[in-house]
C-alpha cells in the first residue's frame, strides 16, 4: 500500500492534479488582488461626499491622488518584492501579498481618515503589482515550456476579469449596500484565498521542468 501511494505521488497524474490545484488558487488570488483597481470607479462622487470633499476637489483628491498611490507610488515596493521572489519562498511571499491586499481592502472600507486611505491604496497597488510576477514565476515551475503560453493567457484573463467584475459589482450593488461594503467583501474573500493558498500549496522546485529544454 505504501509503495503504491509513493508511486502515485511521483506520477505525472499527481503532478497534473497538483498543478491544476495551484493554478485555480492563483486565478483566485490574481482575480481578487486586482479588484481594488475599479471598485471605487463607480462611486467617486459618493466617496468624495462621504470623506467631506467638495465637488470641485473630487477629481484631484479622489480621482488623481488615489490612482497615483495605486498605480505609481506602489511600483517601487512591488518591484522590490518581485526581486525578492527570485531568492525566497514564493508561496510565503504571495501569501503575504494576498493578506496585504485583503487587509488593505477591508481597511479601505472601514476607515475615513484620508491620509490612511492613501496608504491603504498604496498597499493595494503593491499587492496587485507584485502578485503578478510572483504568480507567473510559480506558474513557470508548474508547467512545461510548451504549456506556459496558454496558462499565462489564462492568468492574464483572471487579472482583467477581476477589474471588470469589480466595476460591475460595485456599480450594481453600491446603491443597495454602499461603496464600502464591496471593498470589505472582496477583502474577506482575498484573505480566505490567501489562507487556502498558504495551507495547501508547497513551493515547487525552481527550474525542474526546464531540464533538457
Amino acid at each position: 500500500m505504501a509503495k503504491g501511494r509513493d508511486l502515485f505521488f511521483a506520477s505525472r497524474a499527481y503532478r497534473f492534479i497538483e498543478a491544476q490545484h495551484v493554478l485555480i488558487l492563483l486565478f483566485a488570488i490574481c482575480f481578487l488582488v486586482s479588484t481594488p483597481m475599479n471598485l471605487m470607479s463607480p462611486a467617486m462622487s459618493i466617496i468624495a461626499t462621504d470623506l467631506g470633499f467638495e465637488e470641485e476637489d473630487r477629481d484631484v483628491y479622489i480621482g488623481s491622488y488615489f490612482n497615483i498611490c495605486y498605480s505609481v507610488i506602489s511600483l517601487p515596493p512591488a518591484m522590490v518584492v518581485g526581486v525578492l521572489s527570485d531568492h525566497h519562498n514564493r508561496v510565503s511571499i504571495l501569501t503575504a501579498l494576498t493578506v496585504t491586499g485583503g487587509c488593505s481592502m477591508i481597511g479601505f472600507g472601514i476607515f475615513s481618515n484620508y491620509p490612511l486611505l492613501l496608504v491603504l491604496r498604496v498597499l493595494q497597488g503593491t499587492a496587485y503589482g507584485a502578485a503578478i510576477p510572483v504568480s507567473y514565476s510559480l506558474m513557470g515551475d508548474l508547467y512545461t515550456p510548451s504549456e506556459r503560453a496558454q496558462i499565462s493567457a489564462l492568468l492574464t484573463a483572471s487579472l482583467g476579469g477581476g477589474t471588470l467584475m469589480a466595476q460591475l459589482f460595485a456599480g450594481y450593488f453600491n446603491p443597495y449596500i454602499g461603496w464600502r461594503m464591496p471593498f470589505v467583501l472582496c477583502g474577506v474573500l482575498c484573505l480566505q484565498a490567501g489562507f487556502l493558498f498558504w495551507k495547501t500549496v508547497q513551493e515547487p522546485q525552481r527550474g525542474a521542468l526546464d531540464v533538457g529544454t
